[in-house]
């Protein structure tokens, strides 16, 4: 039978020559091969799968002590070579809302506490947006504060607010999903009347990461607001499809959003400004400083989004910083005060720009957008992987 065994054994390796058959951990002086492993969904025993390899890399990088991770599979052993990042660690903080501005601060990171994978983040941040947050994450639990005073985009009232947020993540392959009870305070003091709102909300949050493939992948967020001032209740879902195609360098990216909100006379600070960077491009998000024929058609409660986006390597502009592509875009939507009513026409806008990606995966776009009212605006986008 033992014979047997091992022949089976025999022929399944000559099939699969890449078997992993152990897995090495490297690099890691401090994080216990424990807390790697749990994160990591390459089984051994099996053959080398390459996709799943890199979904290891990003679930380790998500993890947020290591300044980088490979794996590279040689004589059927897995070996998963890491650097961990430095106990504090720094970076600036710059923030940008098409409609209200800028903000610029620092940040502070206290990486991989005792060894423990657990990360204390501090943040802050003055200019157009003030902000200040602090965030404690245990791969498991994060715990945030946050604070953030700016102006409205059609700087009709000034909006500050504090959140309190308390999220348990639970992480497979395939999905993350956070279950986050929340405290939300909001005040809004309007200009021109100097009258003042305040919204204390008790919030519950279901927020579900569905990973498709390492270019495709969908996002559902479901948000009950429940009122403790004796304000409106509401709910808000947010459903987010992106879809991206790579082909020798030239990218080709899909993204549809949905916005729904239970109640037409939800808070101020719900309103969609639908012009702008964030939806369709080619319009300013201040309604007033549109024409006056899409005035009216730039603030709805709710809106379904479609965007696509097209990116050709400028290959004459060589750099090792910075990579260069040349990019096209279309952006299509429909906007509604009703979350089961859309009568309105749809938009569209439409144009061209430059996209600058760095070595730390840091992306910037330009975009030059036009609408078909003969109107054109610029965008700068700061993107985030």
């Amino acid at each position: 039978m033992i014979i047997y065994i091992i022949y089976i054994f025999s022929f399944f390796t000559c099939i699969f020559p890449n078997i992993v058959k152990q897995i090495n951990i490297a690099g890691n002086s401090k994080t216990s091969d424990h807390y790697i492993l749990k994160n990591i969904n390459h089984e051994i025993n099996i053959p080398y799968n390459q996709e799943i390899a890199n979904n290891d890399i990003e679930a380790l990088l998500h993890m947020g002590i290591f300044e980088s991770v490979q794996i590279i599979m040689n004589d059927n052993i897995y070996n998963i070579l890491v650097k961990e990042k430095s106990l504090i660690t720094y970076e600036p903080l710059i923030r940008k809302e098409d409609g209200i501005g800028w903000s610029v601060g620092p940040i502070i990171h206290i990486n991989n506490i005792n060894g423990n994978a657990k990360n204390i983040y501090f943040s802050s941040g003055i200019g157009d947006i003030k902000s200040g947050e602090i965030r404690y994450f245990n791969q498991k639990l994060l715990l945030e504060y946050k604070y953030n005073t700016y102006n409205s985009i059609e700087s009709d009232y000034t909006i500050n607010k504090n959140n309190l947020f308390i999220s348990y993540i639970i992480k497979n392959r395939k999905y993350t999903v956070n279950v986050t009870p929340q405290i939300n305070n909001y005040i809004l003091n309007y200009m021109d009347s100097n009258n003042r709102d305040k919204y204390q909300y008790f919030s519950l949050s279901y927020d579900l990461l569905y990973t498709i493939s390492k270019s495709s992948k969908y996002r559902f967020n479901l948000t009950h607001n429940y009122s403790m001032n004796n304000q409106i209740n509401y709910s808000k879902l947010i459903i987010n499809y992106k879809h991206m195609i790579d082909n020798n360098s030239r990218l080709i990216s899909f993204n549809t959003k949905i916005i729904l909100n239970t109640k037409q006379n939800s808070p101020d600070f719900e309103n969609l400004y639908i012009g702008g960077e964030n939806y369709i491009r080619g319009y300013y998000p201040n309604p007033s400083e549109n024409d006056n024929i899409t005035q009216n058609k730039l603030m709805f409660k709710n809106l379904v989004l479609q965007s696509i986006q097209y990116e050709i390597p400028m290959n004459f502009i060589k750099n090792k910083i910075v990579k260069t592509n040349l990019l096209l875009f279309y952006d299509y939507g429909i906007g509604s005060n009703k979350y089961n009513q859309f009568k309105n026409k749809a938009l569209r806008g439409y144009g061209f720009g430059i996209s600058m990606k760095t070595i730390n995966n840091m992306k910037f776009n330009i975009c030059i957008g036009f609408n078909p009212f003969g109107s054109q605006t610029i965008h700068f986008i700061r993107e985030f992987n």
